[in-house]
C-alpha cells in the first residue's frame, strides 16, 4: 500500500471515529435528560393526565401551558418553572449563536446540574461557552482547543479518565463538566473571578477583553431568565444656557 493511499485510510477512519464520538455524546445527553426528567414525582391529576399523552416526552416540563402550572402542587411546579427558565436561556442563546433551541436546551439542563454538582454559577458556565465556541459542541481551534468548553484533551487528561479517555473531549457533557472544573480551579489558583476567567483564556497578559466579554454575557443571561431586569435607558437632562435671540439688537441710549 503506498503512502498516498495510508494517508487517505487514516483520514477516512479518523473521520468515522470523529463521527461516532459526535453521535454517541449526543446520544449520552439525550439518555441523561430523559433519566432525569422520568424520575417519579407526586403530581396533580391534571398534569398528570397530560404526561399519559404522546405529545408530552421526556422534557415536557419545559413546555407545560400556563393554565396547567397552576394547577400542578408547589413541588411540580417549582420544577415546571425552572424548565421554563432553561428553556428562556435556551432561546437566547440559540437565536444569538443560530444553533437548534432544542439542543441547546439540553445543554443547558446538563449545565444547571453541572453547575450545582461543582459549585460554579451556570451562567458563568454558560457565559465561557457562548464566547468560547458560539454555543458549537463540535467547535475546534488551531491550538488544539476543543468543544464547546474549548478544552485542550492533553493537558487534562486526568480528568478525563473517569469519563471514558482524552476522546471523550468531543462529548458534550465530558466537555462541559472539565470546563467548569478547570474554570472552577483557575478561579481558586488566581483568587477571583476576573483573574480566573484571564487564566482560564491562557492569557499571562492582557487577556484583550476576554474576562469582560464573558461577564457581560453572564449578565445577558441572568437576564434572558428573568433573574434580574434591566434598568431602562434614562433621558439624561441637558442643560441649555440662556442665550439672547438671533438678530435682536442692544437697546441704545437715543431708545432709552
Amino acid at each position: 500500500m503506498t503512502q498516498l493511499a495510508l494517508r487517505h485510510f487514516a483520514g477516512t477512519l479518523w473521520k468515522v471515529v470523529k463521527a461516532t464520538l459526535m453521535v454517541t455524546g449526543l446520544v449520552t445527553l439525550v439518555v441523561w435528560e430523559v433519566d432525569t426528567f422520568s424520575q417519579p414525582r407526586t403530581v396533580a391529576p391534571a398534569v398528570a393526565q397530560q404526561e399519559a399523552s404522546p405529545v408530552f416526552d421526556a422534557i415536557q416540563p419545559a413546555r407545560m401551558a400556563a393554565e396547567t402550572l397552576a394547577m400542578a402542587d408547589p413541588a411540580d411546579r417549582s420544577l415546571a418553572t425552572q424548565a421554563a427558565e432553561h428553556k428562556r436561556v435556551a432561546t437566547y442563546l440559540a437565536r444569538k449563536y443560530r444553533v437548534a433551541v432544542d439542543a441547546t436546551a439540553e445543554i443547558v439542563g446538563a449545565t444547571y446540574r453541572i453547575g450545582k454538582d461543582l459549585g460554579v454559577d451556570p451562567f458563568l458556565i454558560l457565559a465561557v461557552m457562548a464566547i468560547e465556541s458560539r454555543m458549537n459542541p463540535y467547535a475546534e481551534s488551531g491550538m488544539g482547543a476543543v468543544g464547546l468548553m474549548q478544552v485542550i484533551p492533553k493537558y487534562h487528561l486526568d480528568k478525563f479518565e473517569e469519563h471514558g479517555g482524552p476522546e471523550a473531549v468531543l462529548n458534550p457533557l465530558a466537555n462541559i463538566r472539565v470546563g467548569a472544573m478547570i474554570l472552577k480551579d483557575t478561579m481558586q489558583r488566581f483568587g477571583g473571578l476576573e483573574s480566573g476567567l484571564k487564566a482560564y483564556s491562557g492569557a499571562t497578559g492582557d487577556d484583550f477583553g476576554y474576562a469582560s466579554k464573558v461577564l457581560a454575557e453572564r449578565d445577558r443571561l441572568r437576564a434572558a431568565a428573568g433573574l434580574v431586569k434591566v434598568a431602562p435607558a434614562v433621558a439624561v437632562p441637558v442643560r441649555v444656557e440662556a442665550r439672547p435671540a438671533p438678530n435682536v439688537l442692544e437697546p441704545s441710549d437715543d431708545d432709552a
